[in-house]
């Protein structure tokens, strides 16, 4: 028997969104929805403290919130999931939505799809992405998407990968995560070819976008992330062409050090010279021998 086309929707979210067990708060809310608790954002939070030693704060529950009512997505994922949320606002208050308590109540192909998920993206929370790194929600040499690090970071609102253009500064989480492409396609603008690229395993050098001097203000942050209390973060894959190649491996925080340099790049489009920084990272945790060769290696 076919499932409504509400359920459907929400089947797919939590499938495609949810299941792959990166974060467990999501989840752990799903859970108690089913169980039917008066407050299952409350309990989730609670569960995700004590049974996997969270920390619960009031940035990752408003995130959890963001992704269920719908407001998070962006993009053509809006309308994908137009008909997804779990909770709406209802004259003011949070509440689960009267479709879905419907559904749960009386549904149980529905409730037992559901409830299937959410089990199998907590034991992958538990087996794959549980030992977070340092007080990150991440966990170090794991891959993630654009979209995960938008989410685990607990931004309001994802943004699409374009927007972000190798990094991008929340200044609502204050995170700044760094994604770098090491292998460039030789098919892509000759302005955004940077030759990021790692000094050895504990330092890195990596480009600014285009068109920065070193008093832009997205340098600046990165110059002075330590004593702003930003949150640096490393992303690398080898290429886009790379296997998995939507998502990168966590390399843990990172630091800039004060020896950046100003230079000049050709815009074989434009037929004009532009200008870069030069950034110089320092990695928290050098990056393990054989991901390393990997990333760096022909």
């Amino acid at each position: 028997m076919r499932l409504p086309l509400i359920a459907e929707e929400i089947v797919a979210m939590v499938a495609e969104r949810l299941a792959d067990g990166k974060r467990p708060h999501e989840l752990l809310i799903l859970k108690h929805c089913i169980k039917g608790a008066e407050d299952p954002i409350g309990m989730a939070m609670v569960e995700a403290r004590e049974r996997y030693g969270l920390a619960v704060t009031s940035l990752i529950e408003q995130s959890c919130i963001a992704v269920l009512t719908g407001s998070f997505f962006v993009g053509a994922a809006i309308k994908k999931y137009a008909n997804a949320a779990i909770f709406t606002y209802d004259s003011g208050a949070l509440r689960v939505r009267r479709e879905v308590q419907t559904l749960l109540v009386h549904n149980r192909e529905f409730t037992d799809i559901v409830r299937e998920l959410v089990n199998l993206g907590l034991y992958l929370y538990e087996t794959k992405y549980s030992k977070l790194y340092k007080d990150t929600p991440f966990q170090l040499y794991q891959s993630y998407t654009y979209t995960d690090v938008c989410r685990l970071l607990a931004w309001e609102k994802d943004c699409v990968p374009l927007n972000i253009g190798g990094y991008k500064y929340d200044e609502h989480t204050k995170s700044y995560p760094v994604f770098i492409n090491y292998n460039k396609a030789e098919d892509i603008s000759s302005t955004t070819k940077y030759e990021d690229r790692f000094i050895d395993p504990a330092n890195l050098i990596a480009i600014s976008k285009s068109n920065r001097t070193l008093q832009s203000d997205d340098v600046q942050r990165a110059l002075h992330a330590d004593e702003e209390g930003v949150a640096m973060h490393l992303f690398v894959r080898k290429n886009k062409n790379d296997a998995g190649s939507k998502e990168f491996y966590y390399l843990g925080r990172i630091h800039a050090s004060s020896q950046a340099e100003l230079i000049s790049m050709q815009d074989e489009e434009k037929k004009r010279t532009v200008s870069a920084v030069e950034l110089w990272y320092r990695l928290e945790t050098p990056v393990r021998d054989d991901i390393y060769e990997y990333i760096t290696g022909d």
